[in-house]
């Protein structure tokens, strides 16, 4: 059946198009949706970086065939309070403004991106006011990441507005992508009709994984490593790994273990204290690295190293770097919370071990070091499920058919 294109705008918060994961996401589901025969761009109301990341100079432009806008008008997040409230406040604005323009910026449907409370209850409001259909993408349950126990006024006002926001998405949205089943359970709890929920996981390109000539990170070339990457939160158990790999360092003196992303003095300092009294001279940052760098190191790790705690944020979500590690074809040790074992079988397609369990993750260190060979063959593994499950290409149908008939546009069949 012929489908006429669909004009669509990506509203969210995070950086383009370097940056987290979050910045992967939204680039690869801006193709996704583009690749379905919508009209698809990023509207940015601010970024989350505060530091320049020297691929993210433009404000607004394409990259890769995906248009994108920074609305607050700036690639930088301020690092005062009070500029970065303005620079959210213009963010805000300039999407009303887009929302209820009759021009031909105004979208036929508005997908939000893990909308937090403050920053996208205005323009939500402004769609809905304006007949604008809603899909609310979901990857994280943000009520559920903050132990409210001890905390302040302000941490728990702000726990209320997220908590307020996720009764409000099954009302406001006409459909959810939900990176887990247990995001899909929650919100069913919460009134969401099985139909209006699409489980679109984590997404990868797989054929990036696949490219050679990729940028060298010096320090690296040559040098034994097990590698962690991404955020330095509490729920990706970063004191775990490195308790761990100290016990396994003791028969594995060669491997170092690398840290990439931004971690600020105070966060090496307490990796680091989780260490050995050698930790120091095996314990490695490199700092913020482009998408080439990053997956140049995946790919020339010995092994990667996802060990998310068992708390129940982490439980709901699913770890982008995962699927990222799985592409690059290197084995993988991941802990079993969540979705993980729905995707990965130990000793097949990973090295599965016990949440918050050092001997369990010192175990499933050892076992990939202990026989490479095999090792590899896993990593090989790893790289099928990934183009199976997590290669954006095979979401294209399925996701834009699902949110053609939540909005009720032709051919959705």
């Amino acid at each position: 059946m012929n489908r006429r294109p669909v004009r669509c705008s990506i509203l969210a918060v995070g950086d383009f198009p370097e940056g987290s994961a979050t910045s992967q996401r939204l680039y690869l589901l801006a193709k996704l949706l583009n690749e379905g025969l919508f009209d698809a761009s990023l509207w940015i109301i601010h970024p989350t970086s505060k530091v320049p990341i020297e691929e993210n100079s433009s404000v607004a432009g394409e990259c890769g065939g995906v248009k994108f806008i920074y609305l607050s008008g700036t690639t930088v997040r301020p690092t005062g309070v009070l500029g970065a409230l303005l620079d959210t406040v213009r963010g805000i604005y300039r999407s009303v403004r887009l929302i209820t323009n009759f021009g031909k910026d105004r979208p036929d449907v508005l997908v939000v991106i893990t909308p937090n409370f403050t920053k996208f209850i205005v323009p939500m409001i402004a769609a809905k006011l304006m007949c604008i259909p809603i899909i609310v993408e979901v990857c994280e349950i943000y009520s559920k990441s903050t132990d409210l126990a001890g905390a302040g006024v302000l941490r728990r006002i702000a726990n209320s507005g997220q908590s307020l926001m996720e009764r409000l998405i099954p009302v406001m949205s006409a459909g959810l992508l939900v990176i887990s089943r247990g995001i899909r359970q929650y919100y069913e709890k919460l009134g969401l009709s099985s139909k209006a929920a699409y489980l679109l996981p984590v997404l990868v390109d797989s054929e990036r994984y696949e490219k050679g000539g990729l940028a060298v990170v010096e320090g690296l070339e040559g040098v034994e490593y097990l590698l962690n990457s991404g955020s330095f939160s509490e729920k990706d158990g970063l004191n775990h790994i490195v308790q761990a790999m100290t016990s396994v360092h003791e028969e594995h003196p060669q491997i170092k273990l690398v840290f990439t992303g931004e971690a600020t003095k105070s966060i090496r300092e307490k990796i680091l204290g989780s260490a050995d009294s050698k930790g120091q001279e095996w314990i490695i940052f490199t700092g913020l690295l482009s998408r080439d760098a990053l997956i140049w190191c995946y790919k020339n790790a010995r092994g990667l190293l996802c060990c998310r705690s068992n708390s129940d944020y982490a439980n709901y979500g699913f770890p982008t770097k995962l699927a990222e590690y799985l592409a690059s074809g290197r084995p993988v040790v991941a802990t079993s919370v969540g979705d993980v074992e729905e995707y990965l079988a130990d000793e097949d397609s990973a090295f599965l071990a016990k949440p918050e369990n050092v001997e369990s993750i010192a175990l499933a260190i050892r076992r990939l070091l202990y026989d490479p060979v095999h090792a590899e063959k896993i990593g090989q593994q790893g790289a099928e499920v990934a183009r199976q499950y997590f290669d954006y290409r095979n979401h294209v149908e399925k996701v834009s058919s699902f949110i053609r008939r939540r909005i009720g546009v032709e051919g959705s069949e």
